[in-house]
């Protein structure tokens, strides 16, 4: 098929972008990566207040030689387009119900950014919403998608049961404010905690993907000297132990500190041996076997590389160097290009979300537990969470 009889109407499933932040315009550029793709999405509108700021967005498709986007200020004009089958929600976390549920009742599909939503109860209204409609909900949590973490998982599902996991990260509200443009980080109105919602989205994620479901969940807060709140959600440390249901245990610091390098470290241990990381986004470090045998994260990758079945993986470009193992601004390293197609593969109805609604609402809870047993001093169970708020597992 030539370029021109692929981004003829009708070719590609239509998509519409709504916010075009520095998020939205990664989700951009994973839509013009996947491009060749099959199936792949045809991004015909895209939606931000600010319609300088999608204007430059759209220029994005034409300087890549796609069909440029018609761009509104108006979500309504999406959810009132027939021809439009999906949408991806890119917006502050506290819109995220409101967007999403209004496009499912429009029949459109629905890939949103993590969290999910601010709390479960807005979780529930758009699993519900999704469900009723029998649309696609997704969430484009892209720490697991990464290629080095989902060799950890192969790793760690050909080694002995995980006993324990220990994580230190440190990041930066103010750094990250900047970075991505979003002076509503810390807001908790607008985003929950900056550490448990934002930051933590992904860790709660990561320990899910790689140990299984948690059970409990025992969070204990820090403040800054200056900060005469005691709401969790200000806080500028959360130390945690999750017990999970296979048996491990996690020891979690979380902290926000913008006079310290961003980074982190990981250390799991398994009942064969360990596994080391010099980093948090993604594995970056080396096993070492009960009998002494140590295997570098590029040996491993390369391996998983070379047996990876085609999906989630497919959105990286062939051959590419190993390293990077992770930039947040390359597509593809970042694993944002593989939410996207992995999204267009479900709206096209040859696949299935990896990520659907219930379990971004799982992983939410976990964030929520959080911030719950930092204020009441108790452990809580993240699944009691889930049947209070409605959400069936």
């Amino acid at each position: 098929m030539s370029r021109g009889e692929r981004d003829a109407p009708g070719n590609g499933h239509t998509v519409a972008i709504v916010g075009c932040g520095s998020m939205g315009e990664r989700h951009a550029r994973a839509i013009i990566a996947t491009d060749h793709l099959e199936p792949r999405l045809r991004a015909t509108h895209l939606c931000d207040r600010d319609t300088a700021r999608a204007d430059r967005v759209a220029a994005l498709f034409a300087q890549a030689g796609l069909p440029r986007p018609s761009v509104t200020a108006r979500a309504e004009d999406l959810f009132a387009d027939e021809g439009l089958d999906s949408v991806i929600v890119v917006l502050p976390t506290a819109a995220h119900h409101e967007v999403c549920v209004r496009a499912l009742r429009s029949g459109k599909h629905v890939l949103v950014e993590k969290p999910l939503a601010l709390n479960l109860e807005q979780a529930s209204a758009m699993v519900g919403a999704a469900e009723r409609g029998g649309r696609v909900l997704s969430v484009a949590e892209n720490y697991r998608r990464v290629g080095a973490n989902r060799a950890l998982r192969g790793l760690l599902d050909r080694s002995g049961d995980v006993v324990s996991m220990s994580t230190d990260i440190v990041c930066s509200l103010g750094r990250d404010t900047r970075h991505n443009a979003a002076d509503w980080y810390g807001d908790p109105d607008i985003a929950g905690a900056y550490l448990a919602h934002e930051m933590g989205a992904h860790e709660m994620d990561l320990v899910r993907f790689l140990l299984g479901e948690v059970e409990s969940v025992y969070c204990v807060p820090g403040f800054p000297p200056h900060e005469d709140s005691r709401d969790p959600r200000r806080a500028n440390g959360l130390f945690a132990l999750l017990r999970c249901v296979s048996g491990a245990v996690v020891q979690m610091n979380l902290r926000s500190r913008d006079d310290e390098s961003p980074g982190g470290s990981r250390r799991i241990v398994l009942e064969d041996g360990h596994v080391l990381s010099g980093a948090w986004e993604v594995w970056d470090g080396w096993h070492r076997a009960r009998d002494g045998v140590r295997t570098t994260t590029d040996e491993v990758l390369a391996a998983h590389t070379d047996t990876a079945e085609s999906g989630t993986d497919a959105a990286a470009p062939a051959h590419q160097p190993l390293r990077p193992l992770f930039a947040r601004d390359d597509v593809a390293r970042s694993g944002t290009a593989s939410a996207v197609h992995e999204f267009a593969q479900a709206v096209a109805g040859t696949g299935t979300p990896e990520i659907d609604g219930v379990d971004g609402a799982r992983t939410l809870a976990l964030c929520e537990s959080l911030i719950l047993s930092a204020r009441t001093g108790v452990p809580v169970f993240p699944e009691d969470l889930l049947h209070d708020a409605g959400i069936r597992l």
